[in-house]
Formats: C-alpha cells, structure tokens, sequence
C-alpha cells in the first residue's frame, strides 16, 4: 500500500494539490485519494465531510508540500486533525461490541 500512496502523492504534487486524503470505500474495501488544493482548514473540512458518507472512511491526510518519505514512514499520516467519529459509526462499534460479547467472541 505504501508503494500505492507514495505513487498517488507524486501524481498529487505533478496535479500542483496541497494536500491528499487516502478514502476507502468500505463496501469494495478500495482505497483512493483525493486531492485538495487550499488550506490545511480546508482539507480537514474536506475530511470531515467524507467521514459523514455512508460507506466512506478517511484513513490519512498527507501534506504535499512536506517531505513525502517521512510521511510515509508513519503508520497512520494526518497532516490535518484526525476527525473524530461521527454517531454512526460510535453506534456501529457499539454494536458491534455487544454482539461479540453476547456470543463470546474475542476480538
């Protein structure tokens, strides 16, 4: 996946984006960017936003104008604040916990 990203941020920096949000489409389990030209506010808004659509998930934000190795080297990149979960999805994990509890599943 790393390979995949640092391809996607090279495009990005071509493209003359400022920042890059790696999504997932839950239901496909495919990963994509999407590019963000404007503020770090701005991208963390644009973040925000994916993580209030059904089936989306934001996964990390990198900054193109920062060096891309070092960003890439983290586990988890958030060049913007990492959004908190919305209420669906706290309601999901919730259910999800109760589910496996009753059934003696351990996570």
């Amino acid at each position: 996946m790393t390979r995949q990203i640092a391809l996607w941020f090279d495009s990005g920096v071509r493209d003359g984006a400022d920042f890059m949000i790696i999504a997932r489409d839950t239901f496909s389990a495919e990963d994509f960017p999407i590019y963000v030209r404007g503020s770090a506010e701005f991208a963390a808004q644009r973040t925000r936003e994916i993580e209030t659509m059904p089936m989306y998930r934001a996964l990390g934000v990198y900054s193109l104008k920062s060096d891309r190795d070092v960003q890439l080297a983290t586990a988890e990149c958030w060049a913007v604040p990492k959004p908190e979960p919305g209420p669906e999805t706290r309601l999901v994990e919730d259910g999800i916990r109760e589910l496996t509890a009753r059934v003696g599943w351990k996570a």
